[in-house]
């Protein structure tokens, strides 16, 4: 849908508008990403009348850290590996939030999709810290997860179905930054706040300002013409060019023409497209192994830094 972008325009200022709206929603989103290097930071103990350093009855020193779940259930010795297994369980769900999110918001819509993840984020996040055992802990942030995912998905679909396609390379790369910026923010939060609990309540209630914002998120016009809402399309098509100072007496005649000619000459078009000729199979092959490459590397090098 090129054709989209010839009559709002590549990138205005409504397209700049629109990246702030959405950058924000990724400066929190790695406040639940990183959450674990907080949950999870080490705290000397010992077994009191003993030599040994594994005991049901461990005194933790909490001067550093007042609590964390390694505190709260005794994750030492032959329970050590719990501790690892709630991040795994976390990032699985991101995993699932992200293929059901995307599924979703094809049905759906991305704004009412994004604002829906944003909420599941909130509530489940707030759960999380008042759950009393590891594993209804470990199924609210799995649940944290899949919206955490969502979020990331979602708003990145919505910037790359506005901005044109000579501008997308940039834009994919700038919206990163927010996400960066929460990195370095979570590090002071984690200072400020060392009872795991209320760590987590703090950055959970802290999403609820993204739905003040992300409410003025309009929904995508590609999506809208996808599913037929053509009035609506036009509309905010005609609202976009307006602010990016492009004219708008053409467009309503313009995407009636299109949507004519794509529903007479197009056939519908499914995710297994990317696999029907083998240039498409390799890149998107060699593109998902980089990314799971690059994930990985970065994940590995953030979650090790304070060992």
């Amino acid at each position: 849908m090129v054709y989209i972008n010839e009559l709002i325009g590549d990138f205005g200022r409504y397209h700049f508008w629109l990246c702030f709206i959405v950058f924000l929603s990724r400066f929190n989103v790695s406040f639940h990403q990183l959450a674990i290097i907080f949950l999870t930071a080490p705290v000397e103990h010992y077994c009191p009348g003993t030599n040994n350093t594994c005991c049901n009855d461990p005194v933790f020193n909490t001067t550093v850290f007042k609590r964390t779940i390694i505190t709260e259930w005794n994750l030492i010795c032959e329970s050590d590996w719990f501790k690892d297994l709630t991040q795994t369980i976390f990032q699985f769900g991101v995993f699932c939030g992200s293929l059901l999110f995307g599924i979703t918001s094809d049905i759906y819509g991305r704004r009412p999709t994004l604002i829906a993840s944003i909420i599941i984020e909130i509530f489940a996040g707030i759960m999380s810290s008042f759950l009393p055992d590891f594993w209804s802990f470990s199924f609210a942030r799995w649940v944290v997860g899949i919206a955490n995912g969502g979020c990331i998905i979602i708003a990145f679909v919505i910037v790359m179905e506005y901005v044109g396609s000579g501008k997308r390379d940039i834009v994919s790369i700038l919206i990163h930054i927010p996400f960066t910026i929460g990195n370095m923010v979570v590090a002071g939060i984690g200072y400020l706040i060392r009872d795991y609990s209320y760590f987590l309540l703090f950055i959970s209630v802290s999403n609820v300002i993204l739905l003040f914002y992300i409410c003025l998120i309009p929904e995508s016009p590609r999506w809208l013409l996808v599913v037929n809402k053509t009035e609506e399309a036009i509309l905010l098509m005609e609202k976009v060019a307006k602010i990016n100072k492009l004219p708008t007496e053409h467009i309503r005649r313009k995407m009636e023409f299109y949507q004519l000619e794509h529903r007479t000459s197009k056939p519908q078009s499914t995710a297994l497209d990317l696999f029907r000729t083998p240039n498409l199979r390799r890149n998107i092959t060699v593109m998902s192994f980089i990314w799971l490459i690059a994930a990985t590397a970065s994940m590995e090098f953030l979650f090790t830094s304070v060992t």
